[in-house]
């Protein structure tokens, strides 16, 4: 669940429905906008401006991308993430880095972080590589870094961001999530 960046709108990802429910501030439905059957949208984040938004989708590894305008999203296209390995990858979390206008998304099966530049609604692919663990199902952004919680190998990665090399590695069991400290 995340609010439009105006904080008019409450967004919601259901899994389950493969779409993404719109509400006004008092919870009232507004809209609605849907993913491919079965690809289980799971995240969301918005592009600087808030025209576009883009939706990390579980099942089958993708990001949708979205137009935004006044409580409106529309799907215009889904993209699958490349495939590395066997198994059956599912992806876990998306995040903007607004000041380089790159997308990150982490995979869980395939235990990597792809990146992608943006521009406008358009993603265009900038590598990917290790998480430095098994499971990353959460990351954030922090400075130069990313910090990837590694549910499976019981590990919090520090990775820099713009080459994926590692920087130090913290021994955690099961970690879920990283929150940012905002200062």
């Amino acid at each position: 669940v995340c609010l439009s960046p105006d904080g008019a709108y409450v967004l919601c990802c259901d899994l389950g429905l493969d779409t993404v429910f719109v509400y006004d501030r008092d919870l009232h439905p507004v809209s609605r906008a849907a993913v491919p059957a079965g690809y289980g949208v799971r995240h969301l984040v918005f592009a600087p401006g808030g025209r576009y938004f883009w939706a990390v989708n579980e099942l089958i590894p993708s990001v949708s991308t979205f137009s935004w305008e006044s409580g409106r999203a529309v799907c215009l296209r889904t993209d699958l993430l490349p495939r590395y390995g066997g198994g059956n990858p599912t992806a876990a979390a998306i995040r903007l880095d607004a000041d380089d206008d790159r997308l990150y998304v982490s995979v869980r099966g395939e235990d990597r972080l792809f990146a992608f530049r943006t521009h406008g609604a358009d993603l265009l692919p900038d590598g990917n590589f290790s998480c430095g663990g098994s499971g990353p199902r959460d990351f954030a952004i922090c400075g130069g870094y990313l910090v990837s919680t590694n549910e499976n190998s019981g590990t919090v990665t520090v990775l820099d961001k713009q080459n994926g090399s590692v920087r130090d590695t913290l021994p955690l069991r099961s970690p879920l999530c990283v929150l940012e400290e905002l200062v």
